[in-house]
C-alpha cells in the first residue's frame, strides 16, 4: 500500500513561485516560522477568516493563536464565512481588514474561507469597489494582501490557486483570477 512507502509524518515544502506550501501532518507547526517571515516583512496586523468552528475543532486555531502572538502580530477574526461564501461576506472581510489596518489575511478552513478572504484581499487593494464589482463588473483583479491559506478540507484547491469564486444573490457563482491572489503561504 502507498503508505508503507511513504512516511507520512515527514512534512516538506513545495516551493513554487506561488505558493509556498507545506504538507504532512504536523504541517501546521509551520506557522511560527511563517508568522515570524510575514512579520519581518512588516505584517504585524492580520486578519484571520474561518467559518464558525471548524478552525477551533480541527485543533489549527491551537498553533495559529499562539504563532501570531509569540511574532507580535496583533489580529482581528471573522468567523461567519459559511459555505458558498456571498458578495456580502466579502465585502464585510474587506471593511473589517481594512478598518483593523490589517497587512494580510489568514483563512483556516476550505475553499469557502479561502475564497472569501482571496477576494476579500483583492477589495482592500480596490478603495471604492465591492464584490459584485469584481465578480461580475468586470474590475479587473490587481494588488491583494497577502494571504496565508490553511486547508481544513480537500476538494476545490483554492489554497494553491489563483481563482476565487463567490454567490451572488441566486446560486450564480462567478470567479475572479489574478496572480495577487495565489497565497504566499499554504498548509
Amino acid at each position: 500500500m502507498w503508505e508503507d512507502k511513504n512516511d507520512i509524518n515527514k512534512v516538506f515544502a513545495l516551493q513554487q513561485p506561488r505558493p509556498i506550501t507545506y504538507f504532512g501532518v504536523g504541517a501546521i507547526e509551520k506557522m511560527g516560522e511563517i508568522c515570524k517571515d510575514m512579520n519581518g516583512k512588516g505584517v504585524n496586523k492580520m486578519m484571520v477568516v474561518t467559518g464558525k468552528s471548524s478552525y477551533r475543532t480541527s485543533g489549527a486555531w491551537n498553533r495559529v493563536k499562539p504563532a501570531l502572538e509569540n511574532n507580535g502580530i496583533a489580529y482581528e477574526h471573522y468567523d461567519e464565512v459559511r459555505a458558498n461564501p456571498t458578495y456580502e461576506m466579502c465585502d464585510e472581510i474587506a471593511s473589517l481588514a481594512k478598518e483593523g489596518e490589517a497587512k494580510a489575511l489568514i483563512a483556516i478552513g476550505g475553499g469557502s474561507a479561502i475564497d472569501a478572504s482571496k477576494a476579500a484581499a483583492a477589495l482592500v487593494k480596490l478603495p471604492g469597489n465591492r464584490a459584485k464589482d469584481l465578480f461580475e463588473g468586470g474590475v479587473p483583479v490587481g494588488d491583494a494582501l497577502p494571504i496565508v491559506a490553511i486547508n481544513l478540507t480537500h476538494g476545490t484547491g483554492s489554497e494553491v490557486g489563483c481563482f476565487s469564486v463567490a454567490q451572488s444573490d441566486g446560486e450564480i457563482k462567478p470567479a475572479i483570477a489574478g496572480a495577487s491572489l495565489f497565497p504566499t503561504y499554504s498548509i
